[in-house]
């Protein structure tokens, strides 16, 4: 997002990030970002440890609560919506991808990807654009 941002700054837009992580992991997620991808996110991220936010607009069930380095991966998927919210404040698009996206085993990662793929860092695979 860091990379594009100028394009929404031209429409008007501004970006947010909201994360169920505490604050001091956004750091360590800004450096692993501009390490591997050449720029830093330029965007004020929220941290939302307590998943007030989520729970308020339903991406996240009632009952997930407490700490989210103790809490699974589906009690964290949260950070897996996008929503683009109008100048008059409405939803305009909301996009939603699998907590599964970027997360499959190098086993699993060979059969989607048989030619290969760079890995920056444990949690991150960059595969060659598809043909």
């Amino acid at each position: 997002m860091a990379r594009i941002t100028p394009g929404f700054h031209a429409r008007g837009v501004k970006i947010i990030g909201l994360s169920v992580d505490r604050l001091n992991r956004h750091e360590e997620r800004a450096k692993d970002i501009e390490e591997t991808q050449g720029t830093a996110p330029d965007y004020p991220t929220i941290s939302d440890a307590g998943v007030a936010v989520p729970k308020a607009y339903g991406m996240l069930e009632a009952e997930v609560e407490g700490d989210p380095l103790v809490r699974t991966p589906a009690g964290n998927r949260t950070v897996r919506n996008v929503f683009v919210i109008g100048p008059d404040r409405t939803l305009t698009l909301l996009l939603v991808y699998p907590m599964t996206t970027g997360r499959v085993s190098n086993g699993e990662a060979t059969e989607i990807s048989p030619d290969g793929w760079e890995e920056p860092t444990p949690c991150i695979r960059i595969v060659p654009q598809p043909g």
